[in-house]
């Protein structure tokens, strides 16, 4: 696996993620910091570390109830983020009024599957050959739910991984291809040209280029990720 991403700062400030990517594990993550930059190392670390324990060790005593409608593996993932929740709940807003919060992509790759996990941004899409792009997650933020067009709102997270002690999200599962990768976009806007772009054109430089020329005022951040080994 491999993660190359690009950034464009715009005229508004939107926060810039920390990426990861554990080719051992299969895992892979986007976390966004609504907060002191510097933090989001240990929230990647964290989640490295939840998942390694729980993933391989199956004497550990489950913090959360697994739910009997997920797998096994999927029950493991979902602690892993769960505790990480927790982790920055406790140590950054505990004792305070909303200090730090983190939107937070993640998924595991293993077996020609994929397991994720959406906290916010950044859009995930899967760039498949012979089709136009394809929303696997899509949380709107609230600058594009409160807003339109050709307003430029600065963008607003309307989830965050910590504020509070528990949280709710969705475990998915896809099947994928060899030759499928994932793109994500960290922006309130997505243009229509985009998702309908041809597959030859669903380059890095290409996709930033057309964001820029949509709107030279919004920032964004975008990110491919190739699934092969």
């Amino acid at each position: 696996m491999e993660l190359k991403f690009q950034s464009f700062g715009g005229k508004i400030f939107r926060p810039q993620p920390e990426v990861l990517v554990h080719k051992e594990l299969g895992l892979f993550a986007v976390v966004t910091p609504w907060g002191p930059q510097f933090q989001t190392k240990e929230v990647l670390s964290s989640l490295i570390q939840n998942y390694e324990t729980y993933s391989s060790d199956e004497e550990v005593t489950a913090v959360y109830s697994p739910l009997n409608s997920l797998s096994p593996e999927e029950n493991v993932f979902r602690q892993a983020v769960l505790s990480c929740n927790e982790q920055v709940f406790k140590e950054q807003n505990k004792e305070s009024e909303y200090t730090f919060g983190y939107e937070m992509v993640c998924g595991v790759v293993r077996q020609q599957q994929i397991l994720f996990i959406q906290v916010g941004h950044p859009y995930i899409y899967l760039d498949r050959s012979d089709i136009p792009l394809q929303p696997m997650g899509h949380v709107l933020d609230l600058a594009s739910g409160f807003s339109r067009l050709p307003q430029n709102p600065p963008p607003l997270p309307s989830q965050l991984l910590g504020l509070y002690s528990d949280m709710h999200f969705s475990v998915f599962r896809l099947p994928v291809e060899k030759t499928d990768r994932l793109l994500f976009i960290s922006r309130s806007f997505i243009p229509v040209s985009v998702i309908t772009a041809p597959r030859k054109e669903r380059t890095l430089n290409r996709i930033a280029r057309c964001l820029a020329e949509d709107n030279q005022n919004i920032p964004f951040w975008i990110g491919l990720l190739d699934l092969t080994d």
